[in-house]
């Protein structure tokens, strides 16, 4: 039996981030910042943790009203030391604090593989407004032929065990998941091909070895850490990676990966 996971042991999604080559979740908000061209309103960053992503779109978009919500009061808490026009709340993705029909734009992003899929993406087309658009980020783990798919399939959890994952998607049970719950999809783009899935499967992996869990991000552990030419050189290599898997995922947006990124509209009943 899996014991429960402890949201409240670490932050992800506490520093700052660009729609740069040089940022693992450069991409994702990349992505994320074309589906809001044109757009105008209320835009929420369901399990916004550290509030990178909501905060990071506020200094791009300072004409939108962003929100972010998590269930770790930790993460919350951080987030809201420094919040940059960005208002945080504490909540859960199976009851989000917000009255029906009040948001123009829902995103999430490394979340709905955690929680009970049906009940979040019930809240979540409850909250967003007639039309409203939904961007999520998944993680493919169970995409056939990827490398994370390769070793799931061997019997490999380290990432499970790292992350608090309860679910693995591939894109075609995402795509008809959306659909059963009164979303249609308009746009998809796959990133997390060799690189990104190398570095992502090595990361967990060594982490399981040593016996260790991570207390957050890589790039929050490398922040945490500077001073050390080591860290310095790790930091160089991380980069470098980082920015090839980018490019990478650029190039081959429109081949299947480890991950998903979904452009999604609220079907009206």
């Amino acid at each position: 039996m899996k014991t429960k996971f402890d949201y409240e042991a670490k932050i992800w999604g506490e520093n700052k981030i660009e729609p740069s080559p040089f940022y693992i979740q450069g991409l994702k908000l990349r992505y994320l910042l074309e589906d809001l061209k044109d757009k105008k309103g209320k835009i929420l960053d369901v399990g916004c943790g550290g509030g990178n992503i909501a905060k990071a779109v506020k200094k791009y978009r300072p004409d939108l009203q962003i929100h972010g919500v998590d269930v770790s009061k930790k993460a919350i808490q951080t987030a809201s030391k420094n919040p940059q026009g960005v208002q945080f709340k504490l909540g859960s993705s199976d009851k989000l604090p917000y009255k029906n029909n009040s948001f123009d734009i829902v995103c999430m992003f490394d979340v709905l593989e955690h929680v009970d899929e049906n009940i979040a993406l019930g809240e979540v087309k409850r909250i967003l407004k007639k039309d409203g658009i939904f961007h999520i980020f998944l993680p493919l783990d169970g995409q056939p032929g990827t490398l994370n798919y390769f070793l799931y399939n061997l019997g490999w959890e380290s990432k499970n065990k790292q992350t608090g994952h309860i679910k693995i998607y591939s894109d075609k049970n995402a795509v008809r998941l959306f659909i059963e719950n009164g979303f249609r999809l308009i746009k998809k783009r796959f990133s997390f091909h060799f690189f990104f899935s190398l570095f992502d499967v090595s990361y967990f992996t060594f982490l399981d070895i040593i016996g260790k869990k991570a207390p957050a991000s890589i790039e929050g552990m490398i922040m945490t850490k500077r001073g050390s030419v080591l860290v310095f050189l790790f930091n160089l290599l991380y980069r470098v990676v980082v920015a090839a898997g980018y490019f990478e995922s650029v190039l081959l947006k429109n081949v299947p990966g480890s991950g998903g990124h979904y452009t999604l509209v609220k079907k009206n009943d």
